[in-house]
């Protein structure tokens, strides 16, 4: 797809117009409340780095599935 200057221009102005709703929140703040919540379960501070790595899969895998 070729992206044309007045599609930036138009859609930052459309952007200003309408904006976001304010009495609901956007998505991505849930999102990161959830990645924060799942990372206060998954991660240990004193966990070696195999486990880790594995703690991070199951995090992008979880937040994957929920979001989707």
């Amino acid at each position: 797809m070729i992206f044309l200057p007045w599609h930036l221009v138009s859609a930052y102005l459309l952007d200003l117009a309408a904006g976001d709703p304010r009495r609901l929140p956007h998505p991505v703040r849930w999102i990161g409340r959830l990645i924060a919540g799942t990372e206060d379960v998954l991660y240990a501070e004193s966990a070696p780095p195999v486990l880790m790595r594995v703690s991070g899969f199951a995090l992008w895998v979880i937040v994957i599935v929920v979001v989707l």
